[in-house]
């Protein structure tokens, strides 16, 4: 690793209890990136002109119908085969699996998995950054309203039940004569936003099953529960194929803290005191406790104030957060997940470090007719559980208020 070389990072998601081999099963972008682990929180970053490499990515892809098409394809493939393995898996007895079974399992997993990240990496809102960006200009060409710029920007990337282009979005797409790159664009947006959302939750569905695995593996091979999340892919097939033994000093090591890091096309793990500076390096270039102002993308428009409500680890915090939570109240929280929906008509606004125009934020807020602002990368860092804020979804800002 060359710290040197790191000279801006961009904040792009946050997820709790991530077992290592999951991160090292694909790469999380095509440019330089790094995911700094503090168990049990993974935290993502883009690494220096990566974002912009992404969104330039997105931009040449689905600026074609065909590779519009293409994608919603694999999307759906990817559902297909995750519905049917966890069908195989409810009927398998973990416990009973012999031992050549229990890795042919897992290498199913590896298979399907790798496949599924991939295609859900190809949609991370980055890759719609460009491509949003054009669709604004196009807009502004064509209306004079800003007011309603917004709103028809809205209503050309909300997803349509039961269609693959609502006939509402080809009226006003053809009353503002657009070109095909237009309509492809929002073609991409609108489809490949809920098919992210399916992903999501099949995804969140099948999760304990596979962890459940990953423990039987560490049960048969001498390593208890916290350090099977601490082992990377390829040490885990050479531990399934007998190759080498688990290295227990290692994972302990990696346990208080790691890092994986992609730079110049290689990937490695960092801990010790090589984790720790360049985790204060990362905290360095992307938050700033003393703004006063945090800018996102417009979700759903609105104005309201109203306190803060962060929501972190919803596996550690949501029981308790749902009998705290009132009426008014606005969630503050890296990337909302399907289960908030139990509570969030309650909520006056939703605030998100990540996502875009495409995330589940996006879609709940729109249904919800709350106002909502996505992608903010630095949130939860900023704004301090209780503090009473002002959220401008007509402007895409949220200002810190004086209690």
């Amino acid at each position: 690793m060359d710290m040197t070389k790191i000279k801006m990072a961009s904040f792009i998601a946050r997820e709790p209890d991530v077992p290592l081999f999951w991160h090292t099963l694909s790469d999380y972008a095509n440019g330089d990136y790094v995911t700094l682990v503090k168990p049990p929180v993974s935290e993502f970053y883009y690494l220096n002109d990566t974002e912009n490499m992404e969104a330039e990515i997105g931009y040449s892809t689905f600026k074609e119908k065909d590779k519009v098409m293409e994608m919603i394809s694999l999307y759906k493939t990817s559902l297909e085969k995750l519905d049917s393995f966890y069908n195989e898996l409810k009927v398998i007895n973990i416990k009973e699996i012999s031992d050549d079974g229990l890795k042919e399992t897992w290498q199913k997993i590896i298979e399907i998995f790798s496949e599924m990240t991939q295609v859900y990496m190809n949609t991370e809102a980055a890759k719609f950054k460009k491509i949003e960006k054009r669709i604004t200009e196009f807009l502004e060409q064509k209306i004079k309203d800003k007011i309603n710029i917004q709103e028809i920007f809205l209503k050309l990337t909300s997803s349509e039940k039961n269609s693959l282009f609502g006939e509402e979005k080809l009226r006003v797409l053809k009353e503002l004569e657009a070109e095909e790159e237009i309509y492809n664009f929002t073609l991409a947006i609108s489809e490949l936003s809920p098919l992210r959302l399916e992903i999501k939750n099949r995804y969140l569905i099948i999760l304990p099953q596979i962890l459940y695995i990953l423990m039987e593996i560490g049960l048969r091979n001498g390593l208890n529960e916290q350090e099977v999340f601490a082992i990377t892919l390829n040490e885990l097939q050479e531990v399934l194929q007998e190759k080498t033994k688990p290295d227990k000093n290692t994972y302990a090591e990696r346990l208080k803290g790691h890092a994986i890091i992609k730079q110049d096309g290689k990937k490695e793990v960092i801990t010790g005191k090589e984790f720790d500076k360049l985790s204060r390096h990362i905290q360095n270039l992307t938050a700033n406790k003393n703004i006063t102002e945090i800018k996102g993308q417009i979700a759903m428009k609105g104005k309201v104030v109203g306190k803060v409500r962060k929501l972190i680890d919803y596996k550690r915090e949501m029981e308790s957060f749902m009998k705290s939570f009132n009426k008014g109240d606005i969630i503050v929280t890296g990337m909302t997940q399907p289960n908030i929906t139990v509570f969030a008509d309650k909520a006056a606004a939703i605030i998100t470090d990540e996502g875009g125009i495409t995330s589940h934020a996006a879609i709940i807020s729109r249904e919800l007719g709350i106002p909502c602002i996505v992608g903010t990368k630095v949130a939860t860092k900023i704004l301090e559980e209780g503090e009473l804020i002002e959220v401008d979804a007509d402007s895409g800002v949220v200002r810190r208020l004086s209690s």
